[in-house]
C-alpha cells in the first residue's frame, strides 16, 4: 500500500508538472505576442497564426492522442509526448521569421495534444475512485494554475532582460523534471485492440483549421474575401464528413456516444467557454495594456496577476467544495463569478478604462474560473468507461482548445481597434458565455455528481 501511495504521489507530480509546461507556455506567449510581432513585423492576423496555428494541431490531434494513451499506455505516451514538446519547443526559440514559428507552433501543439491527453489518461489510471480523483484533478488544475500565474510573469521579465525566444526555452528544465519522474511510475496495461483512425484524424485537423482560417483572415481581410470563404466552406465540408466517418466505424476517434451523456456534453462545452474567455482576454489584454496604457512587457505580466493569481486560491479549495456540495453547484457557482467579473471589465470600459477597476474584474473572472474547472473536469469524466478515459479526455481537451482558438481568433481581432470600445465589447459577449454556461451546466449536471 505505501509503495502505490508513494507511485501515485509521484504520477501526480509529474503529470501535474507536464501539465503546467503547457500552460505555462500558453500564458507566456500571451505577453510575448506582441514583442514577436515587432521583431518580425507582419499583420495581427499573422500573429494570431502563432497562437492558433498550435491551437489547430492540439485540438486536432488531441483525439487520436487519446486513443494511442489507451493503446500503447499513458506513461509511454506521456514520455513521448514531454520529449516532443521539449524538442518543438527548442525549435520555436530558434525560428528565424514568422513563417517558420508558424510551422513549429503547428509541430508544437501536435506534441502538447499528446501530453495532456495522456496525462489525464495517466491520472484517470492511477486514481480509479471517484474522490481520489476529484482530489487528484484539483492539483492538477492547481498546477495549471501556477503555470498560468508564472507564465505572463515570467515571459515579461525574460522579453524585456532577454528575448521572446527564452519563453520557449523555459519548457527544457521542466520537462527534463517530468521525463525523471516518470521513471519511477508504472504503465498501465494498454489497449492494444484500439486502432488509429487515420481519416478521422485528417479530417478534424482540416475543419478546425479552416474554422480558424475563416475566423483570422475574416476580420483582417473581409468575411466575403475568398481565402475567409475557403476557411467556411473547408471548416463546414470537412466537419460534415468527419462525423460521417466516425458513424460508420466501428472503434471511431470521437465515440459519438459520448455526448449522450449531459455531463459529458455540458462539461464539453463549459471547458470549451472557460478557456476561450481565458485565452481570448489574455490575447487581446497584452495589446490593450502595451498599445493603450503603455505598459511595458513585464508591466503587462504583472497586469495579468489579478486573472492569473486568483484561480491557485479557488483550485486549492476546489476539491473540497466537489466533496461537499457536488460538481454542479460548484461549476455553476463558478461560471455565475467569473461573469460578474465580465460585468465589470465592461463597467471599466465604459468609464475611465482604470487599471484597478480592470485588474478586480479579472480577478472575478479568474477566481471563478479556478473554481469551476475542477468540478467541471470532475462531472464531465466521471461515468465515462475506464477504458476509453484516454479517449474521453482527449475529446473533452479538444472541446476546451477549439473553444481557445475561437476566443484568440476573434477577441484577438478586436486588437486593432478602438481600445475602449473593443474592450466593452468583449466584455459584453464574455460575459453573455458565461452565463448562458451556468444555465447550461445547472441543465446538464446532476446534482451530486
Amino acid at each position: 500500500m505505501n509503495s502505490r501511495r508513494r507511485s501515485s504521489k509521484i504520477a501526480l507530480a509529474a503529470v501535474s508538472v507536464g501539465f503546467m509546461i503547457v500552460v505555462l507556455d500558453a500564458a507566456a506567449l500571451s505577453v510575448a505576442i506582441p514583442d514577436i510581432k515587432r521583431a518580425f513585423g507582419g499583420s495581427l492576423a499573422s500573429v494570431q497564426w502563432v497562437s492558433n496555428a498550435y491551437v489547430v494541431t492540439f485540438a486536432g490531434f488531441m483525439l487520436s492522442a487519446g486513443r494511442v494513451a489507451d493503446r500503447w499506455g499513458a506513461k509511454r505516451t506521456l514520455l513521448a509526448g514531454v520529449a516532443a514538446f521539449t524538442i518543438t519547443s527548442v525549435l520555436c526559440a530558434v525560428s528565424p521569421n514568422i513563417s517558420v514559428l508558424i510551422v513549429f507552433r503547428f509541430l508544437q501543439g501536435t506534441a502538447g495534444a499528446v501530453l495532456v491527453t495522456s496525462a489525464f489518461s495517466l491520472i484517470a489510471h492511477v486514481f480509479p475512485g471517484s474522490d481520489e480523483r476529484a482530489h487528484a484533478l484539483a492539483m492538477l488544475n492547481l498546477c495549471g494554475s501556477i503555470g498560468l500565474t508564472s507564465g505572463p510573469l515570467l515571459a515579461g521579465v525574460l522579453v524585456d532582460t532577454l528575448s521572446w525566444r527564452w519563453v520557449f526555452l523555459l519548457n527544457i528544465v521542466t520537462g527534463a523534471f517530468v521525463a525523471l519522474g516518470l521513471r519511477l511510475v508504472s504503465n498501465p496495461d494498454p489497449q492494444r485492440r484500439l486502432s488509429v483512425d487515420i481519416a478521422g484524424q485528417i479530417l478534424s485537423v482540416l475543419s478546425l483549421g479552416g474554422l480558424a482560417t475563416a475566423l483570422i483572415e475574416g476580420r483582417a481581410l473581409g468575411w466575403t474575401a475568398p481565402l475567409t470563404i475557403t476557411g467556411a466552406l473547408v471548416f463546414i465540408v470537412a466537419g460534415i464528413a468527419f462525423i460521417a466517418v466516425e458513424r460508420r466505424r466501428i472503434d471511431p476517434m470521437l465515440p459519438l456516444s459520448l455526448f449522450r451523456t449531459r455531463s459529458f456534453t455540458a462539461g464539453s462545452v463549459a471547458v470549451g467557454v472557460w478557456r476561450g474567455s481565458l485565452y481570448g482576454l489574455l490575447f487581446f489584454l497584452a495589446f490593450y495594456f502595451q498599445h493603450s496604457h503603455g505598459f511595458s512587457s513585464t508591466l503587462t505580466g504583472v497586469a495579468f496577476i489579478p486573472i492569473t493569481v486568483t484561480p491557485l486560491v479557488s483550485n486549492y479549495f476546489s476539491g473540497s467544495g466537489i466533496a461537499r456540495w457536488g460538481s454542479r453547484f460548484v461549476a455553476i457557482s463558478g461560471f455565475a463569478i467569473s461573469a460578474v467579473g465580465a460585468g465589470i471589465l465592461f463597467i471599466a470600459s465604459v468609464t475611465s478604462g482604470d487599471y484597478w477597476l480592470i485588474g478586480i474584474a479579472l480577478g472575478l473572472i479568474g477566481f471563478g474560473g479556478g473554481w469551476a474547472m475542477p468540478a467541471v473536469g470532475h462531472a464531465a469524466l466521471f461515468n465515462v468507461p475506464q477504458q476509453f478515459s484516454g479517449i474521453a479526455a482527449g475529446v473533452f481537451n479538444a472541446c476546451g482548445q477549439t473553444g481557445a482558438l475561437i476566443g484568440v481568433a476573434l477577441l484577438g481581432s478586436l486588437a486593432s481597434g478602438n481600445a475602449q470600445l473593443d474592450l466593452g465589447t468583449g466584455a459584453t459577449a464574455v460575459g453573455a458565455l458565461l452565463v448562458l454556461t451556468a444555465v447550461l451546466l445547472r441543465r446538464g449536471l446532476t446534482v451530486r455528481t
